[in-house]
């Protein structure tokens, strides 16, 4: 009976690793969207709302927000260009000196 209860504590082990390993599989893949579909997705939500875009494109609400907030910029810049990523460096003296090193 203890060898029972051993294979099956090892049975259910093995089924919740393979589960959790599916669920970290199920992330969205990131994407690269062009000025034209962040305009699409745009002209939808202000007709609907944040959440039905999701179900309808499959882009997250976060970014529906953040394109919302670039939407001027978007309307100025050609259809078919990727929108620009912002970000600042966490180390502008090491890249700063990095650069210096490498020119």
């Amino acid at each position: 009976m203890a060898a029972d209860e051993h294979d099956l504590a090892n049975f259910i082990e093995k089924v919740d690793e393979i589960a959790l390993a599916d669920t970290m599989s199920l992330k969205r893949k990131r994407n690269s969207y062009d000025a034209q579909c962040n305009l699409k997705v745009i002209k939808f939500v202000e007709e609907n709302n944040n959440s039905a875009v999701d179900r309808h494109f499959a882009v997250s609400e976060k970014l529906v927000r953040d394109w919302r907030k670039q939407k001027k910029y978007l309307f100025e810049m050609p259809r078919t260009k990727r929108t620009k990523h912002y970000g600042v460096s966490l180390y502008i003296r090491l890249e700063t000196a990095l650069n210096d090193w490498v020119l």
